[in-house]
């Protein structure tokens, strides 16, 4: 049986990573129904702060994870972070009949239950996608992919995971933190078990997390994110 210190120290190990998820995107978790009760359960996150308060924190926590070296290629699921426009996003929405919602003036948009087939680039993801949130710059240029896929199987979560590891890897090469692998039965038995692997540059990071939340199922969340 878990010490009631390790349980401590898992959950505030979860509440803080809960804490960069929020100040670096757009969304992520906090806007989805699986997120939502998970976050008020685990961190008390200013969900109320005003957009120069956000801005302050997602800046500080991009600082925070950001490596020292360039990279020229930045994988995001075949869209060009920094480049890519809000027009863009939703054109390729229409094209392809996904349906997605326009959040907090248009500074990001949320995308349900997105087949991978018809991603610019779907090597290592799950064949659909629950939610895709796309978060923009001032400038209305893309800044950061995040996507959430849950209540998967441990099997398919793991694959999933693999899958997308192994994907980054091909073309940047291999994770600068973290795990490649996950175990699923691990994942099935035990909550808030957790696989997470980074890469990180000076000019991209991009994060790949599997994790079993209990009563939302098992998660695994991606995040593609422009840190310049």
């Amino acid at each position: 049986m878990e010490s009631k210190t390790k349980k401590n120290l898992r959950r505030a190990a979860i509440g803080s990573a809960t804490l960069v998820t929020l100040f670096l995107g757009f969304g992520g978790l906090l806007h989805t129904k699986a997120g939502r009760p998970w976050l008020a359960k685990l961190a008390k996150c200013p969900v109320q702060a005003s957009p120069e308060a956000v801005a302050s924190a997602r800046k500080s926590a991009v600082a925070s994870l950001r490596g020292t070296q360039a990279i020229a290629t930045r994988p995001a699921l075949g869209f060009s972070l920094d480049t890519t426009s809000r027009d863009d996003v939703k054109a390729w929405a229409e094209r392809n009949r996904v349906s997605c919602t326009e959040l907090r003036g248009g500074a990001s948009i949320r995308c349900d239950e997105v087949p991978a087939a018809v991603l610019p680039e779907a090597a290592g993801q799950p064949d659909v996608i629950r939610e895709v949130m796309f978060g923009f710059r001032e400038s209305g240029h893309l800044q950061q992919i995040e996507t959430l896929s849950s209540r998967m199987s441990p099997d398919a979560a793991a694959d999933a995971y693999r899958g997308s590891v192994a994907s980054l890897a091909s073309v940047i090469g291999g994770p600068t933190s973290g795990t490649t692998d996950t175990d699923p039965n691990t994942l099935a038995a035990t909550s808030y078990a957790l696989s997470t692997c980074q890469f990180q540059y000076s000019n991209y990071v991009a994060t790949i997390t599997v994790m079993n939340v209990a009563s939302s199922g098992i998660l695994l969340r991606q995040q593609f994110l422009s840190a310049t």
